[in-house]
């Protein structure tokens, strides 16, 4: 089976650092995200479409000022996913047949975090902030990935990759917990997202390949998406974006 979503149009003023807490469900860590924003009402559904097999799984028009753009396809095909928030270019993950992955977030026209990773299973991180390169990590087919950043001597992210497929991931700022991100080997994987204490999205993953996505804005539940016994889900690809006020 092929999934394919492309042309998603989201707006989205940030005003706030996003901010992340944590929450624990059976037995293993998820993770909840609120996104604190003063212009969400702004945000206006035009259409909303689904579809599968070689077609578009969603399509969502927000804001045509804004440009949120979304390609998913899985089984040898390209994946890409573009962000860009008030005319600059926050993140574009490129994932061909052979595993190529290209991940770019630029803060403030700074370079943010470039993550490579190729069919050799080289992951090449290099994180810049204020033109200042903070760390570059690479590791090639042992698959074993610690990735500690600091800013102003605070603990800004943690990354874990072992063998039992975990990924651990913490963003600290100013002592304070923002993210935690924690996949096991059952696969269990739920992020909610809510912009002014209203659910905006939440996505669920579990052993079954169960694929759940809900919309919500203002009260209003806009779209839900429920697709199981998918078997072609080979990446999961998981981005924090981070605003500065």
């Amino acid at each position: 089976m092929m999934i394919f979503t492309h042309k998603s149009v989201l707006i989205i003023q940030f005003q706030k650092l996003i901010q992340f807490q944590k929450i624990t469900h059976h037995s293993s860590l998820l993770m909840l995200t609120q996104v604190n924003s003063s212009h969400h009402r702004s945000l206006q559904l035009f259409s909303s479409q689904i579809i599968i097999d070689n077609t578009s799984l969603i399509t969502v028009d927000v804001d045509s000022s804004q440009l949120f753009s979304s390609q998913i396809i899985i089984d040898d095909t390209l994946l890409t996913v573009v962000i860009i928030i008030d005319d600059t270019l926050l993140t574009v993950v490129d994932i061909s047949s052979s595993q190529l992955l290209l991940l770019q977030i630029t803060v403030d026209n700074t370079l943010f975090i470039t993550v490579n990773i190729d069919s050799s299973q080289l992951f090449s991180s290099q994180i810049i902030i204020d033109d200042t390169l903070l760390t570059v990590v690479d590791i090639s087919s042992s698959q074993l990935l610690l990735l500690q950043i600091t800013v102003d001597n605070t603990l800004f992210i943690t990354v874990n990759i072992d063998s039992s497929q975990l990924f651990s991931s913490q963003i600290i700022i100013d002592d304070t917990l923002l993210t935690v991100v924690d996949i096991s080997s059952s696969q269990l994987l739920l992020l909610q997202i809510t912009v002014d204490n209203t659910l905006f999205i939440t996505v669920n993953i579990d052993s079954s390949q169960l694929f759940s996505s809900q919309i919500i804005i203002d009260d209003t539940l806009l779209t839900v998406v429920d697709i199981s016994n998918i078997s072609l889900i080979t990446d999961i690809v998981i981005f924090s974006q981070i605003s500065k006020d």
